[in-house]
């Protein structure tokens, strides 16, 4: 999408409110990388995605994904064979710990 498109939508705009409503770091990271997408199943894909959050939210199903850590730098060095400390193994636990409790 051009530059004056995305002034008109004010987009920048919609990413700073965004980023006022997230609950951790993490998602205020991805918040800030998020960009308009042109492909159609990657669009399909995202409103999937979205859809299926609410549903989780509107059934009443607690959601806590602001103790979640950042772990990508630890798994980087993790997959070139270096030692990961016990607090981040923990961190790793807890991480996989939250995602089956959204998966259940």
């Amino acid at each position: 999408m051009d530059k004056k498109s995305m002034n008109n939508l004010e987009f920048d705009r919609i990413i700073e409110l965004l980023s006022e409503q997230v609950d951790s770091p993490i998602g205020l990271e991805l918040a800030k990388k998020i960009r308009i997408k042109s492909e159609y199943e990657e669009v399909i894909h995202l409103q999937n995605e979205t859809s299926e959050a609410q549903k989780l939210i509107l059934e009443g199903n607690s959601i806590r994904i602001d103790g979640l850590k950042n772990l990508s730098d630890k798994l980087k060095l993790a997959s070139i064979g270096a030692m990961i400390d016990p607090l981040s193994l923990l961190h790793v636990a807890n991480n996989l710990r939250q995602a089956r409790i959204v998966s259940d």
